[in-house]
């Protein structure tokens, strides 16, 4: 909108590139047109755009709410359990050793290493049933009697 001339001034929706008039309570700052599918998809480009940017926003928030767990289960009861993968780690020996934040990054390694492992055995299809394509029958002196 220019200035003092009243007029309204229509720009490209930057989604569809459709004309429109922008809401004149935006000032400038708005993107698309009004159709939600428009919206929709602005609203998932810069949801995106700030995933990019802030890659570790959400682990470092998993970590941090588990080690405020950790530090809130020493002065009474847990929200929940620890992790599973905590009853094969000396929890007891790293929290003294490293503090409570030491023993959320310990066990969140231990959790991602598992995670790999898990990932690299699913990786491996079963081997089919029956013989080997390779090997084909077995040969008659093969099957000798003991």
């Amino acid at each position: 909108m220019a200035r003092g001339s009243g007029k309204r001034l229509s720009k490209p929706c930057s989604v569809c590139r459709r004309w429109f008039v922008p809401d004149v309570r935006c000032r400038g700052r708005q993107k698309t047109c009004g159709r939600a599918a428009c919206r929709a998809e602005q609203k998932r480009r810069k949801q995106a755009a700030w995933a990019a940017a802030n890659p570790g926003y959400w682990a470092e928030r998993r970590l941090r709410a588990q080690a405020e767990e950790l530090r809130s289960a020493a002065r009474g009861p847990p929200v929940r359990p620890p992790p599973a993968e905590l009853a094969e780690l000396p929890a007891d020996y790293v929290q003294e050793s490293l503090g409570v934040e030491g023993l959320v990054i310990v066990a969140h390694a231990v959790r991602l290493c598992w995670r790999a492992a898990q990932a690299e055995m699913r990786s491996y299809s079963p081997e089919k049933q029956g013989e080997s394509p390779r090997l084909g029958r077995p040969s008659a002196h093969a099957e000798r009697p003991p």
